[in-house]
């Protein structure tokens, strides 16, 4: 399948972060206040007597935005590792979200006699208890821009707890032993769904990936957890370093929840239960009340967020989500506060995986924030069988894109027993899937530590059970996590090559076998990219061609317009079960920019990608070179204005991408908006839509 490279390897002088940072930081915008709202949006005017906690966001860093950054470099706060992590995905080494909140402002915020709370460098906000008179004084403050309140957050529940279950005797059935001789137990049809064990079986558990959890606390004297690497753990609820149950402090069941997604991703008990990821490193963040009927903060989210990426975490995966006091139109991947927190850490190289929500059969009937952010992975649950649960959340989101993206057993997952160290349990919820997804995550960063959280994300979907016919119940379908990472199939697919030629309508293709396999190859063409992401149609244009050792087939197909096609060869090799895919566009493509929306601040610049007719963008393949195009790409505003011209040259076909820093033709900085980037080659042209925002 089409696996495509995003930004890798791309290492960001300190200079040039710092000074695009320092450009945003100083770009102030005048208060642009909201009404404190609740769900219905209405304006919710509390008296004094009773205080609330808001969020209070600021216009810009102040006027020693220029020293914070600097500190900030200069004392390094963020961990070589985290430093290590965006060099290597090809992010900015510090950027406007790493620096403070600007201490004169919160000193000001004080002196209307609030009670601070949580201060968000992501956000460049500060969360505050206040009564109405103060938050009235807040909003008068010339460097403030808007106010909002603290949405509560809910844990993605569980929603059919089966803890009757002994231990090795999950309702399924097991295939525990491999020939590798490792015994699954209850577990390996989880794994098995997914395709994890073939990378277990070529040495891929994790190691190396640093893997945070946020949840609800972790009892790890379950047999299953105790070999976990803990870098770090954290309870943000009584801020101390304790994540397991503290008597007095905590309800019975309140580390339950965590304890069933840790073990689900990390488990390690032969015989009783294996997690997919279960070698990595780990960052433990305890960040729910579970004692109270407001189950938790957005704040203690973003603030567990912004620690977990301070030390330096390659992988978030949560199973908690937001939909209390927001309403459907909020779910359009740029309004919760987890959302637009969850893609400024994916701006910075953090691959986040996140539940889709139980919410199908409810009155909210959608999926929950972060899940609708662009640069998450949303994850359902499917059942042994493969079947949609009855409670997975569907999409779209509010703006109309495919949402879950993947998904993975979640109805009656195998996972650890939080009561004792010896018991398992069937546990169902999205809850349980997103874990499955998030280990599978960390074996692909494994293999493959380049890759940022659109490479992982265009790897899951690109493989998944359903990548031609993605749908809004199962996403992309389920995940493959060893042709998504190409297990040990790299040597075979670098010496296979697809090529294609274009004359007309008729496309001719030519299957070069350079390995000593009999390969049985089929041939698909897909064509018209829509804006939502992936190929609406497929043809089936050559089956079962037997193409031998050191040898090649061609194959032609006609087509009846000049839209954008993509052609996909499937190689198969019976013998030892291997497959996998090679894509050619033929045509011009046109990709989603990344990350969208383009948080200014949030990352130095945004991306685009887009290929020219005859380049392959799986491995392996070779494209037949025709002459070179005349390429040109654009930038417009909503009028219709052009902004800036990026691409305006002659190149080769093949694969491209293109960085726009936010500024026009004359390195003026443009406005937050909507904004349409148009590709022009051979003839043939293709617009996408982008959505920048500064602050």
């Amino acid at each position: 399948m089409n696996r495509r490279n995003f930004g890798r390897n791309r290492i960001v002088p300190l200079a040039a972060a710092l000074a695009a940072a320092l450009l945003v930081g100083m770009q102030g915008r005048p208060p642009a206040i909201s009404p404190a709202s609740g769900a219905s949006g209405t304006s919710e005017a509390p008296s004094d007597a009773s205080p609330r906690k808001i969020w209070v966001y600021f216009t810009d860093h102040g006027e020693s935005s220029a020293r914070d950054l600097q500190r900030v470099v200069e004392t390094a706060p963020l961990s070589e590792r985290s430093l290590s992590r965006r060099q290597v995905r090809g992010t900015a080494l510090y950027d406007i979200h790493d620096v403070p909140v600007n201490s004169g402002y919160l000193a000001r915020i004080r002196d209307t006699g609030c009670t601070l709370k949580r201060t968000s460098k992501y956000l460049n906000a500060v969360s505050v208890v206040a009564t109405a008179s103060e938050i009235a004084a807040i909003r008068r403050l010339p460097f403030v821009a808007k106010i909002e309140p603290v949405r509560s957050y809910r844990r993605e529940n569980s929603v059919r707890f089966e803890e009757d279950l002994a231990p090795d005797q999950s309702s399924e059935g097991k295939e525990p032993t491999r020939p590798s001789g490792v015994d699954y137990g209850g577990s390996y049809a989880q794994l098995d769904q997914i395709n994890v064990i073939p990378l277990h079986e070529n040495n891929k558990h994790g190691e190396g990936v640093m893997v945070g959890i946020f949840d609800t606390g972790f009892n790890r004297g379950h047999e299953s957890l105790i070999h976990l690497d803990v870098e770090a753990e954290w309870d943000f609820v009584y801020d101390d370093s304790v994540t397991r149950n503290q008597p007095g402090q905590d309800v019975y069941n309140q580390h339950n929840h965590g304890t069933y997604c840790l073990s689900a991703l990390a488990g390690y008990a032969p015989g009783h239960l294996i997690g997919p990821a279960w070698a990595a490193t780990f960052v433990l963040a305890k960040t729910e009340r579970q004692f109270e009927e407001v189950q938790g903060e957005e704040d203690d989210y973003v603030r567990a967020l912004e620690w977990a990426d301070s030390i330096g975490v390659d992988v978030v995966s949560t199973s908690l989500g937001y939909f209390n006091w927001y309403v459907w139109s909020d779910m359009d991947g740029n309004t919760a506060v987890t959302t637009k927190a969850c893609d400024i850490a994916a701006s910075k190289g953090i691959t986040i995986v996140t539940a889709a929500g139980n919410e199908r059969t409810t009155s909210w009937k959608h999926i929950i924030a972060p899940s609708d952010g662009d640069s998450v992975i949303a994850v359902g649950a499917v059942d042994l069988n493969g079947t949609i649960a009855s409670f997975s959340s569907p999409g779209p989101t509010y703006d109309g894109r495919i949402k879950p993206d993947v998904v993975a057993r979640g109805v009656s997952t195998w996972c650890a027993s939080p009561y004792d160290s010896l018991t398992y349990n069937g546990i169902s919820g999205t809850s349980l899937s997103t874990p499955l997804v998030g280990g599978a995550c960390a074996l692909l960063l494994q293999m493959h530590p380049s890759w940022g959280p659109m490479d992982v994300l265009t790897a899951l979907r690109d493989n998944a059970s359903k990548w031609d016919n993605p749908d809004t119940l199962y996403g992309w379908g389920i995940i493959d996590a060893y042709q998504s990472g190409l297990g040990g199939a790299t040597a075979v697919s670098e010496s296979v090559a697809l090529a294609l030629s274009r004359e007309g309508d008729t496309v001719r293709g030519t299957i070069q076998n350079n390995s000593a396999l009999s390969l049985v190859v089929d041939v698909a063409r897909h064509g018209s990219l829509p804006t939502g992401g992936g190929w609406d149609a497929h043809v089936t244009v050559a089956r079962d061609i037997v193409v031998p050792g050191l040898s090649s087939s061609t194959f032609s197909d006609r087509i009846d317009d000049l839209s954008v096609y993509e052609y996909r060869a499937q190689l198969s090799d019976d013998a030892s079960h291997f497959s996998a895919w090679f894509t050619v566009p033929v045509g011009l493509a046109l990709g989603q920019n990344a990350p969208n929306p383009f948080y200014l601040g949030g990352a130095s610049e945004t991306s685009i990608p887009y290929s020219i007719a005859g380049m392959p963008s799986g491995p392996g393949g070779q494209a037949s070179l025709s002459s070179y195009t005349d390429v040109k790409l654009e930038v417009f505003d909503v009028r219709g204005a052009r902004v800036r011209t990026l691409i305006d040259t002659i190149l080769p076909p093949g694969a491209y991408r293109a960085p726009w820093d936010a500024t026009d033709d004359r390195s003026t900085p443009v406005a937050s908006g909507v904004y349409f980037y148009r590709l022009t080659a051979g003839g043939q042209q293709a617009t996408r839509k982008m959505v920048l925002i500064r602050r």
